[in-house]
This record gives C-alpha cells, sequence and structure tokens, in this order.
C-alpha cells in the first residue's frame, strides 16, 4: 500500500526537480501583439542574426520564443518602414526555482527561454506617409503627384506652391 502511493509522489518530486519553474508557469514562448496605424501593414520579425521568426498583418498576434530579442520592420505601400526592438529581459518566475526546481530548474529555464519576458507585449506604429519622391527629369507626359503638404519642410511648402502656378498643359499636346 505505501509503495502505491510513495511511487507517484517520488515521480512527481523528481519531475518537478527537472523543469523550471518559469518553464511550468509559462512556457519558452510568449505572445505579442503588433497593431498599426494604417492597419493592413505587412509586420516581419527577426532576431539579431536576420532570420525571420513570423510575418504577419497588422493587426496580428505573433508567438515569439523567449530567449531571443527582436527587431520588428512594419511595412506598407506608400509609407515609410518603421522598426520596432523587442527586449528581452529576466523573468519573476526564475526564482520559484529555489523553492521547486533547484539549480537544474534554473538550466532548464536558461536553456530554453523561459527565465526571459519579451516586452514590450503590445507594439503599436504610426507609419508615416512618404512625402518626396523623384520624379523622372527625362520625361514630356504630364504626371500628378500627391503630397501630403503638412508633412513638409517650409522650403518645400514653398517649392511647392510654386508649382501651383505652372498652367495645365493644353490637351493638344
Amino acid at each position: 500500500m505505501f509503495q502505491r502511493i510513495a511511487l507517484p509522489i517520488i515521480l512527481v518530486l523528481a519531475l518537478a526537480t527537472m523543469l523550471g519553474c518559469a518553464s511550468i508557469i509559462h512556457g519558452s514562448k510568449q505572445k505579442l501583439t503588433f497593431q498599426s496605424t494604417p492597419t493592413g501593414a505587412t509586420v516581419d520579425v527577426t532576431d539579431a542574426m536576420g532570420v525571420s521568426h513570423g510575418t504577419c498583418l497588422t493587426p496580428c498576434t505573433l508567438d515569439l520564443k523567449r530567449k531571443n530579442q527582436y527587431k520588428a520592420t512594419l511595412l506598407k505601400d506608400g509609407f515609410e518602414p518603421v522598426e520596432l526592438l523587442i527586449d528581452r529581459k529576466s523573468d519573476g518566475w526564475i526564482w520559484g526555482n529555489i523553492l521547486f526546481g533547484g539549480i537544474i530548474g534554473l538550466i532548464v529555464d536558461f536553456s530554453n527561454g523561459a527565465a526571459y519576458k519579451l516586452s514590450p507585449t503590445e507594439l503599436h506604429a504610426t507609419l508615416p506617409t512618404i512625402t518626396g519622391q523623384l520624379l523622372p527629369a527625362d520625361t514630356d507626359e504630364p504626371t500628378l503627384v500627391l503630397v501630403d503638404f503638412d508633412n513638409l519642410t517650409p522650403e518645400e511648402q514653398a517649392a511647392v506652391a510654386q508649382l501651383e502656378a505652372i498652367p495645365w498643359p493644353s490637351a493638344s499636346r
């Protein structure tokens, strides 16, 4: 009778010493959410070596390994790209290893990344519109250029205001 009760208890205690506290509590991956203004931007998350760890379209969520630091690049046609850094910090659950997992638990948590948390967990970027693009100089064709006047410097605004005085080419051209 004693062996029936003692064996499962011993197995549970042995398993607890082989696993890290942070590994048990939240695992080695973490969900991060990405939002952008405007929505529909492509998010590409890479590590320090430039290896991609996932892509999605905002708003979206990616499940990332806790052991890496990342850079998220948000891209959308007509807008400047934005880069966001995702930092890795020590997680408080590793202290649970002092009570439950011991040195083996610490080794497990640090080796699989569960000893860390990623920050921030919610990332938002406002993508600035592309305001200036060079036009081909060797064309005689009429060209329509859209400009976000409020995002121009005073010098650029003055140059655009001068363009308003140029008469539109006649249809006989």
